[in-house]
């Protein structure tokens, strides 16, 4: 599993790229190989203080090992995509859970053989009649059922006698994850697998194929507004994100997205209303992914900072990470509404969109500046933020939009004071 771990480094320039949006394929690459590292020394040292030693886990870590070897690129990304970073979490916040690694490890370990031409023939125990195989789908079964994993010329699941080969059609033994295959966006849609709760929100039912294939023309849509007025950001989201996950529609109606710390690359959400909505949610989260990496080489902030912020796009009082992370995202969030501008079916949405973006940004900056949680490193971050900022204030929106940014920026403070009652730092 630590075959081929090594030091990694985030550099100074590196660091001022993602601070001003900037992104090459090389500094994802170094954020992500240093994310599969660190989850990979974790699982070698959970599973060693658990105990799990059993020979099917024990095979299992071999032909990962060996797998990593031959396409250690590939391999990672299978482990990114495949939910492996929320399982670690979880084994390292509770070692009991460790009863888990058979029915994670075998599968993972047979998914990469295939990826990488590694012959093997494997076991494990489909304790819950459902047998996961990460990126590929979910194999239903009689509970407590062995299942053979044959992987030689492809993959072959064997389960009392009958021979299954993967991936196969959906049927009452097959469930396959769907991907949503754009030019320059490969997103799994993953409706199935129980690790991908750690969003720790409300998740969708499995999505029927006419769910699906709404999801699927709406991010259709919104992918082409993104390669069309914001190619440069496009990229950076066709080579970050793998995986998304529908979340349930909240009660009231409201959408949400979140992302993970430990599953880098996925996102999850709400079905946005529209194209536009669909397009922000894609730039937003992956704004949060990108600085969730960054956070994996060092400290920007003091997590033990007292203080408390006025983050207009939440209505609770933000401490100063989350501070920092929403002005992150919503800073590309912002720049992603005046790109938006430019599209006529669009454009009122984009310029009151932007206009209020802009002001809720700007004044978020200014507090963190004055904060004095930051580290030396995240202020020069946040500076670089600011100077990115000034920017957004060139564009012309028409004076009555803008009037009403300033109303309604003005408003949200107002009730965030009198619902606290407490005035925010900064």
């Amino acid at each position: 599993m630590t075959a081929g771990v090594g030091r990694h480094r985030l550099s100074s320039g590196q660091l001022g790229e993602i601070a001003w949006g900037r992104v090459r394929p090389e500094v994802i690459r170094v954020l992500y190989a240093a994310d599969d590292s660190r989850n990979r020394l974790l699982a070698a040292h959970a599973l060693e203080r658990a105990g799990a030693r059993d020979s099917r886990i024990v095979e299992a870590l071999a032909v990962l090992r060996e797998a990593q070897r031959r396409d250690e690129r590939e391999v990672a990304g299978l482990l990114r995509a495949g939910w492996f970073g929320p399982w670690v979490a979880r084994l390292l916040d509770r070692p009991d859970a460790a009863g888990s690694a058979e029915s994670r490890l075998v599968p993972l370990a047979a998914v990469a053989a295939v990826r990488t031409g590694v012959r093997t023939r494997l076991v494990v125990r489909a304790s819950g009649g459902r047998l996961h195989l990460p990126t590929m789908g979910a194999l239903t079964v009689p509970a407590q059922a062995e299942v053979v994993l044959d992987v030689a010329d492809g993959l072959v699941a064997e389960v009392d006698g009958t021979r299954l080969r993967l991936p196969a059609e959906r049927g009452p033994n097959w469930t396959p994850v769907r991907e949503m295959a754009l030019a320059g966006l490969r997103l799994l849609v993953d409706d199935q697998h129980p690790d991908r709760d750690c969003f720790r929100k409300p998740l969708a039912e499995a999505l029927s194929a006419a769910d699906f294939a709404r999801w699927r023309d709406l991010f259709t849509e919104s992918w082409a507004l993104l390669t069309r007025f914001t190619p440069e950001l496009a990229e950076q989201v066709g080579q970050g994100l793998r995986v998304l996950v529908p979340l349930a529609p909240a009660p009231n109606g409201d959408g949400a997205s979140v992302s993970c710390v430990d599953a880098l690359g996925a996102l999850a959400t709400t079905m946005p209303m529209n194209a536009a909505d669909g397009a922000i949610t894609l730039v937003h989260e992956w704004s949060h992914t990108l600085l969730n990496g960054v956070l994996g080489f060092g400290r920007l902030y003091d997590p033990e900072s007292p203080e408390l912020f006025f983050a207009p796009w939440r209505r609770d009082p933000r401490p100063l990470g989350g501070t920092l992370h929403g002005s992150f995202a919503f800073l590309t969030v912002a720049e992603t509404w005046r790109a938006l501008m430019a599209e006529e079916t669009w454009h009122a949405r984009a310029a009151a969109e932007f206009a209020l973006c802009r002001l809720q940004v700007g004044e978020v900056l200014e507090a963190l500046l004055r904060s004095a949680g930051l580290t030396e490193q995240g202020r020069r971050f946040v500076v670089m933020l600011r100077e990115r900022h000034r920017a957004l204030l060139e564009t012309y929106v028409r004076p009555e939009v803008a009037a009403e940014a300033v109303a309604r920026l003005a408003g949200q403070k107002a009730a965030w004071v009198d619902q606290y009652g407490i005035r925010p730092t900064g």
